[in-house]
């Protein structure tokens, strides 16, 4: 019987990885417009939809360390159908709460399950596909991801009005993961069972690994970037620009369509990113640009008082270009900076420290805003409103970056 090459089933692999990976994404990115809903559901305040949400994230990051390690030794298929079964369950437990705490533990298993999406994604990309094409791929995936969280923001409207809400909402996204649980068993059935790499990475010391990984002056920087850089980015774009462009004055279905610009923004600015990148062996360049323009229009959206929607439109839609240009490049550097081996583990790595800063980053805004006293109060008589005061906490994170990634070291191959 011929013997199944690494490349075997590789497609199919990607397409199924890419497919997770893009519907996990919704319990970030289509979350603004269903927290009012939440909020009333469970009579609970902003900062606390926030927390919800943020704890989500926490947990995400929280397991990616110990995801790459696992990706590294075990087989993508048998982590990904488990990570399915646990995101499901917290999806589940989360639709059906009533407390505030029951809707706790749902977020937090639904975080741990979905910390392995990314990495198991990573894995099955760097270890299948000539490196060339890695940058050019991660692009196409979150491409995908965009797009789906576009149609799914167009339709929540109609979605709400036709009498559903976010527990409707959330079974149907455990439902569909487990959906994909008999797919990856037949799959991995005809692969080998170990095929995560092409080193035996299982005989070497997990403890020797991180402190490689965590040695290396290219991931600390780079973790440094991912932690500010682009968990501020992130997190701008996700929870929190949708109940901002309200408080600026805009109707819901104007905000919707904002963080909707954003997101089709956010994925051609990665697939372009990538596809430039992997043609002109330039990976610190398009960082360094990236985070450049991210801060110069932050700037502006906080700056510029109520602006025509034309303006804060291409504003927006500038900084998703920017942004999810150094975000992809961040984790292209990543791999390129470690033995194959190291590559999912150096993922994880880095993947926590961008999720711990759009955790951090989910629960501050609210915070500052819900403040009774202080500065965030004094400023609301100034021309900057509330929400732009709040926005404040993101460019000089990005600026730390900008620093940080004028000293990075180049990594594509000439």
């Amino acid at each position: 019987m011929k013997p199944v090459e690494p490349t075997d089933h590789r497609w199919l692999l990607w397409g199924l990885a890419t497919a997770m990976l893009a519907l996990q994404n919704l319990e970030v990115l289509t979350v603004g417009s269903l927290s009012g809903n939440l909020g009333n559901s469970l009579q609970i305040s902003p900062s606390q939809v926030g927390g919800l949400f943020g704890i989500y994230t926490l947990c995400y990051a929280l397991t990616q360390i110990p995801v790459g390690l696992a990706f590294a030794r075990y087989s993508p298929t048998k982590l990904l159908a488990l990570a399915c079964i646990v995101f499901a369950a917290g999806n589940f437990i989360f639709a059906t709460s009533n407390t505030l705490s029951i809707a706790y533990i749902g977020r937090m298993l639904a975080g741990v399950g979905g910390g392995f999406f990314f990495l198991g994604y990573f894995a099955i990309t760097a270890s299948r596909f000539d490196p060339l094409q890695f940058a050019t791929l991660l692009g196409v995936s979150q491409l995908a991801k965009f797009l789906l969280a576009m149609g799914v923001l167009a339709m929540m409207p109609v979605f709400l009005d036709s009498g559903g809400n976010w527990r409707v909402y959330f079974n149907i996204v455990g439902a569909v993961f487990l959906l994909f649980i008999p797919i990856l068993v037949l799959t991995g059935r005809a692969l080998p069972e170990k095929d995560s790499g092409d080193v035996n990475s299982s005989k070497t010391s997990i403890w020797d690994d991180l402190k490689t990984v965590c040695k290396n002056p290219q991931i600390i920087r780079t973790s440094i970037i991912g932690f500010l850089g682009a968990g501020g980015v992130m997190a701008f774009g996700g929870l929190w620009y949708l109940p901002f462009a309200e408080s600026s004055g805009f109707p819901p279905l104007q905000a919707d369509r904002l963080d909707s610009v954003l997101m089709l923004f956010m994925g051609l600015g990665t697939t372009a990113a990538g596809w430039i990148s992997d043609r002109l062996r330039r990976r610190k360049t398009i960082i360094v640009v990236g985070l450049t323009i991210s801060l110069i229009v932050t700037l502006a959206l906080i700056l510029i008082v109520k602006p025509p929607l034309w303006i804060e439109t291409g504003l927006v839609a500038i900084l998703a270009v920017a942004s999810a240009s150094f975000i992809a490049m961040l984790y292209v550097m990543i791999k390129e900076s470690v033995p194959a081996r190291l590559a999912t583990t150096a993922g994880g790595v880095v993947n926590t420290t961008i999720y711990a800063g759009l955790a951090l980053q989910q629960y501050l805004p609210g915070w500052i805003l819900s403040l009774e006293s202080g500065p965030a109060r004094g400023i609301a008589h100034t021309p900057i409103i509330d929400y732009q005061w709040a926005l404040i906490i993101y460019p000089p994170g990005i600026l730390i970056s900008l620093l940080a990634a004028l000293k990075l070291r180049e990594t594509a191959r000439q």
